[in-house]
C-alpha cells in the first residue's frame, strides 16, 4: 500500500462490481473511502471489510441518489 494521501474518495455504487473495484484501488492508494450504496447494506459492509482487511479505511453510507432530499441528507451526514 502507498503512503496515505490524506484524501477521501466518495465512490457511488461501491458495494459491488466496478464500483467495488474502484473503491479498492483508491483505498490501495491511501484514500479513505465512502462506500455509497442504494439498497444492499450487506454488500456495502462487505466492501468496507474487504478494504479494512487490506489496511485501508472505509465506511458505508446509504442514499437514493435519485432523490434531491436524500442527496442533501447524504452530504450532510458526511460532515458528522
Amino acid at each position: 500500500m502507498h503512503e496515505p494521501a490524506n484524501k477521501v474518495a466518495l465512490v457511488t455504487g461501491a458495494s459491488r462490481g466496478i464500483g467495488r473495484g474502484v473503491a479498492e484501488a483508491l483505498a490501495g492508494d491511501g484514500a479513505m473511502i465512502v462506500v455509497h450504496y442504494g439498497q444492499n447494506s450487506e454488500a456495502a459492509n462487505k466492501t468496507v471489510k474487504l478494504i479494512a482487511s487490506h489496511g485501508g479505511t472505509a465506511f458505508a453510507l446509504l442514499a437514493n441518489l435519485a432523490s434531491a432530499e436524500e442527496i442533501e441528507r447524504f452530504f450532510l451526514s458526511l460532515d458528522e
